[in-house]
């Protein structure tokens, strides 16, 4: 595998444990309760977390400027 492939691998799965890690700790409770009350999409959940792993990067810098945290 060249660097190229190395470098995509791990981009992903820096995306997912971010992806997930941010899933739990900012969006956990709202998707709780929406399931609880029978509103939650499980498709727009995954789609959303699609999406947080492709824009990793620009969550993080958004982070990191606005909180000051990850």
């Amino acid at each position: 595998m060249d660097i190229c492939g190395i470098l995509v691998v791990v981009y992903f799965i820096v995306g997912v444990i971010l992806a997930l890690y941010w899933f739990k700790t900012d969006y956990a409770e709202s998707y709780k309760s929406s399931v609880e009350d029978g509103t939650e999409e499980k498709g727009m959940t995954c789609i959303f977390l699609l999406l947080l792993i492709i824009f990793w990067p620009i969550k993080l810098v958004r982070n990191l400027i606005k909180k000051r945290r990850i």
